[in-house]
């Protein structure tokens, strides 16, 4: 009755997964159901896959969080509706499979939910395809991939646009220009920016960038397009540390949390996060000063009436510590995951 997909190194993070989604599609009497899931790293659960997004029975036109066309593993789908829409993969296209079906699937259904619970554990592999070394024949069949999706898309503009924004944007410069310019002769670098530049010729609505990153990407979309290939490369090239930092951040703020019991991680973290408090700290400690010297005692009312939770927040010396406040409405079937994600860093 429904299609589910799993890889074979990854795990179900609850026992009764399957019939829970079961239930959620029977009560939505959706053709796709989208959920959410971890990263696994050295034992851990880290950072979400997802952004989670509560819908019930949207299209993607209208719903810009379903806008993103990969891990498959995170979706069951109705098997009616993929045999009357005859979708299935493409033989010959591995790199990018994940996208091809499910923008194919998701651009023609009209009756999508997604709920935020966390069912899916991805092992986080090194050595998987996506981390190796590429030949001109990975990257050209990556393009050929991202030309399917691009064309399932075509009546969904909205969607088209966002999967080439995001991909000249923050995919293509980060992962595939930087791996061709570290793995692939100068001729074989150049076809494939033939190629990637007639994808991206398709890229009419440029968004406002809110941050360096996308900007930079963008400059990399009007150097490829226009034929600066050198340039581009150059650029490519110099957003190589911003990246890593980028990545960096994400990484140290859930691995921290989770106080990592491998002790390569505890140091990598210690040395990196020894050149953020070099640079942070001293504006730390000006920012407390300023915020306890202007401090005033504040009133909050609760917004439903309930005058028993109301309360005030008091002048005073804090004592040092973490302060933390767990929401679980909603979440119940996941609050185990909540309690031990902080667990470590409390005393």
């Amino acid at each position: 009755e429904y299609v589910i997909f799993i890889d074979s190194d990854d795990f179900w993070t609850d026992s009764t997964a399957l019939e829970q989604l079961y239930i959620w599609a029977k009560v939505d009497q959706c053709e796709i159901l989208r959920f959410n899931g971890f990263r696994y790293i050295n034992g851990q659960m880290t950072t979400p896959l997802l952004q989670s997004a509560e819908i019930v029975n949207g299209n993607l036109e209208d719903h810009e969080a379903l806008m993103t066309f990969r891990s498959i593993f995170l979706f069951l789908f109705k098997r009616q509706f993929i045999n009357d829409n005859n979708i299935d993969f493409i033989k010959g296209n591995n790199i990018g499979e994940d996208g091809i079906f499910t923008s194919a699937a998701l651009a023609c259904s009209r009756k999508i939910s997604s709920i935020g619970a966390y069912y899916y554990a991805y092992r986080q592999n090194d050595e998987s395809m996506m981390n190796q070394s590429w030949n001109l024949e990975k990257y050209l069949e990556e393009e050929s991939s991202a030309r399917i999706i691009r064309e399932n898309l075509n009546d969904c503009q909205k969607a088209q646009q966002h999967f080439l924004y995001f991909r000249m944007a923050m995919y293509w410069p980060k992962k595939l220009a930087r791996g061709a310019l570290q793995s692939l002769p100068e001729e074989d670098r150049y076809a494939l920016y033939d190629i990637a530049a007639t994808h991206f010729s398709h890229l009419t609505s440029h968004r406002q960038p809110n941050n360096l990153l996308l900007r930079a990407g963008l400059w990399t979309h009007k150097l490829l397009i226009t034929g600066r290939y050198k340039e581009m490369e150059i650029l490519c090239a110099a957003l190589g540390p911003l990246y890593s930092f980028e990545a960096f951040i994400e990484k140290w703020h859930y691995l921290k949390l989770l106080n990592p019991s491998d002790e390569r991680i505890k140091n990598r973290l210690k040395r990196m996060s020894s050149y953020i408090v070099r640079d942070k700290l001293g504006f730390a400690f000006f920012n407390d000063a300023m915020l306890n010297a202007l401090e005033k005692p504040r009133q909050f009312s609760n917004c439903e009436g309930i005058v028993e939770y109301n309360f005030a927040l008091e002048k005073r010396r804090r004592k040092p510590g973490v302060s933390a406040m767990l929401r679980v409405k909603n979440e119940a079937d996941i609050i185990s995951t909540c309690i031990e994600s902080i667990h470590d860093v409390f005393d």
